[in-house]
C-alpha cells in the first residue's frame, strides 16, 4: 500500500511543472544585445478596395544603422543617436512585453527640437515580434486610417533589426 501511495505521490509531482512563459524567453533575448534598424518595409493596403496602395522597402541610411536601442532590466528602454550630433545622445523609456509577442516602447523625454528625429521615424510604440533570434529582430507596426472619401486604409511597418556586434 506504501508503494502505491508512492507512486502516486511520484507521479503527481513529475506532472506538476512550471510551463515556460514564452515573454520570458523572448525578453531575454531582447536585454542580451544591441540593436539597430537595418531595413524597413512599408504598405498601405486600401482596405475599401482590397489593393496596394503604396509599398516601398528601403536600407536605412548607414548613419542611422549606427543608432542602437537596448532594452535593458527593470523595463528601461534606451536609445542611442549619433546622426546630427556631435557627441552620441541618448534617451529613455520604458518598455514592456505581453504573452503574445506585443513589445510596447516609448521615450519619457523628447528628442531635441533641432534634430528632426521622431519615435515615428521608426516605428516605435505598439510592435508585434515577427522574428528574434541572436542576429536579427523583425518588427511589425500596424495602423488604420480613413482617407477624406471615406476609404479605410492599413498601414504596415515591418522593421527589420540587426543585433550590434
Amino acid at each position: 500500500m506504501k508503494q502505491l501511495y508512492f507512486l502516486i505521490l511520484l507521479s503527481f509531482a513529475l506532472s506538476c511543472h512550471k510551463k515556460n512563459d514564452p515573454s520570458k524567453n523572448l525578453s531575454s533575448v531582447l536585454m542580451q544585445h544591441s540593436w539597430y534598424v537595418n531595413e524597413i518595409k512599408k504598405t498601405i493596403y486600401n482596405e475599401s478596395a482590397n489593393t496596394v496602395y503604396h509599398d516601398t522597402t528601403y536600407l536605412v541610411e548607414a548613419c542611422l544603422r549606427q543608432e542602437v536601442f537596448q532594452f535593458l532590466k527593470d523595463s528601461v528602454f534606451e536609445r542611442t543617436m549619433h546622426c546630427a550630433f556631435p557627441e552620441p545622445f541618448s534617451v529613455r523609456g520604458k518598455w514592456y512585453l505581453s504573452g503574445d509577442s506585443m513589445l510596447t516602447s516609448y521615450y519619457l523625454h523628447s528628442y531635441p527640437p533641432a534634430s528632426g528625429y521622431t519615435t515615428a521615424n521608426f516605428g516605435f510604440g505598439d510592435c508585434k515580434i515577427l522574428e528574434i533570434n541572436d542576429v536579427q529582430l523583425t518588427l511589425l507596426r500596424m495602423k488604420w486610417f480613413y482617407t477624406l472619401n471615406g476609404d479605410k486604409h492599413r498601414e504596415e511597418t515591418i522593421l527589420f533589426c540587426k543585433s550590434k556586434k
